[in-house]
């Protein structure tokens, strides 16, 4: 019962705050273009990865495209992006069917916004671009782990209960993916990466 309190809580809050924070976009022809791109590239992406010894897998990659556009373009439109990615994904990946209509919603729609949040501090110094990356790997997390504990406890392994069962699985994939995000994202010229986007030149 705990667990569908703080599900219900934490979900309500970030839509909350997600949709409010998406006010005031504009969704121009470029807009929407980097939208669809983005989306498009995450998708792909999801059919790039590795699979890991608890059952989970290493998404190479994947979620690096909606946070570049939420560090180099604006967040709120990664927000956008991120909701229909969320659609798109169970109609166009194998798998990523929802065993409960409730699923979308606990997970689904966080997993991929959430990479918005990437550029909620902008990208001036190392550690505002690190804390961005660090809030939206949080929220990712969490909300595959709720997911876990209460569509996946009957998969738990064999002397775990669901908590430690869906923290152990989901951990094994996020971090090694938030790890490359963020060694992409410093390596990255992204003060170029953010003119030309803005600009419409060459990086």
């Amino acid at each position: 019962m705990l667990a569908y309190i703080i599900t219900a809580v934490f979900i309500l809050c970030y839509m909350g705050i997600t949709l409010w924070q998406c006010r005031g976009v504009k969704l121009t022809i470029k807009a929407q273009a980097l939208c669809g791109l983005s989306s498009a590239l995450t998708i792909a992406l999801t059919f790039v990865y590795i699979p890991l010894p608890t059952g989970s897998a290493f998404y190479i990659g994947a979620i690096i495209p909606l946070m570049l556009l939420a560090i180099c373009y604006d967040y709120r439109l990664a927000f956008i992006s991120g909701f229909v990615t969320s659609v798109l994904v169970i109609f166009v990946v194998p798998g990523w069917v929802p065993v409960h209509w409730a699923q979308f919603v606990v997970e689904y729609l966080p997993y991929f916004s959430c990479l918005g949040y990437a550029g909620i501090f902008g990208s001036d110094s190392k550690k505002k671009l690190l804390g961005g990356i660090g809030i939206a790997v949080l929220l990712r997390i969490t909300c595959r782990v709720l997911s876990g504990i209460l569509f996946f406890s009957q998969d738990a392994w064999e002397g775990f209960n669901s908590v430690t069962y869906s923290l152990l699985f989901n951990l094994s994939s996020c971090i090694p993916e938030a790890i490359v995000a963020a060694v992409v994202m410093l390596a990255l010229p992204i003060n170029s990466v953010k003119k030309a986007l803005h600009t419409g030149g060459t990086v």
